[in-house]
């Protein structure tokens, strides 16, 4: 087991329109993972994640980073917000500043770094996320693709350690969310934690190294994709379909194809490879 970065822990949270929002919600995230987080609308996924980054705070339970109870003085969630970053759904909510390059530039600004640190990580962002040549293009021009790559940018800049994204695809054509989910990855890859939502079973199957499910404000289930999408009454309960790589596998093996149900398959590749072996050829 890594070391755990993110924890919730008995989370409770009613907004103040007395809608309650976490019931209970506890799981952990260990340092380095690729986690996505399900659950019809309503679940709570977004107002844990606003838990996560210290922008709500729970009225019984605990947030912990690294281990320690989060505070909640101005100092403490300053720190907090360097080292854990949200992208929200909408980018249009998190973008504000004229030009792409000044809206990347405000975060490290405001942390006090002198310019050339501010352009070293300004230009890191726009490069890891390939928008270096709109630096200077003002962002309320920017495509819907675009705008999810600059405020993804906006969280690089700082250089955090978790990386939470609500939704990171929603909106998005196809091939735009295979960018933005390969730009997660590559994040991931550099040692970054990355933290999505979504309602994609697909997405969350093939590309997370764990998956948690809510519903009711509360985590109902995590661990491996393929160990928690064999669940199916969970899926009815989370109001979520079965990943359509599993659902072929599980034919395939009610058909009469020789194989076993513990091997499943998490590529479109390793399933063709399975089918061509099922079949002899």
């Amino acid at each position: 087991m890594q070391e755990p970065i993110l924890e919730a822990l008995d989370v409770f949270y009613r907004y103040p329109d007395g809608t309650g929002a976490l019931t209970g919600a506890t799981l952990t995230i260990e340092r380095g993972q690729k986690v996505a987080i399900l659950g019809p609308n309503g679940a709570g996924k977004s107002t844990l994640f606003l838990h996560f980054n210290g922008l709500l705070r729970p009225e019984k339970g605990q947030i912990r980073f690294h281990g320690e109870v989060l505070r909640y003085d101005r100092s403490s969630l300053w720190q907090l917000r360097q080292r854990v970053g949200i992208v929200f759904q909408d980018p249009d909510i998190q973008l504000f500043s004229a030009s792409v390059r000044q809206e990347i530039s405000f975060g490290p600004l405001n942390l006090g770094l002198k310019p050339p640190e501010t352009q070293r990580r300004v230009e890191a962002a726009m490069a890891a996320t390939g928008v270096s040549s709109l630096a200077d293009r003002p962002t309320h021009f920017l495509s819907h693709g675009q705008k999810k790559r600059v405020a993804i940018a906006d969280v690089l800049a700082m250089e955090p350690e978790v990386l939470i994204a609500d939704e990171p695809t929603a909106g998005l054509d196809p091939a735009g969310a295979r960018h933005i989910m390969d730009l997660l990855t590559e994040i991931n890859g550099r040692g970054t934690t990355v933290v999505i939502s979504t309602h994609d079973v697909d997405l969350a199957y093939t590309w997370a190294d764990v998956a948690f499910v809510m519903a009711g404000g509360q985590v109902i289930a995590g661990g491996k994709p393929e160990e928690v999408f064999e669940q199916d009454e969970l899926l009815v309960k989370a109001e979520l379909g079965k990943p359509w790589l599993l659902e072929v596998h599980q034919a395939l093996l009610r058909g009469g194809c020789s194989g076993s149900r513990s091997d499943r398959p998490r590529r479109r590749k390793e399933l063709l490879e399975m089918i061509l072996a099922m079949t002899g050829r």
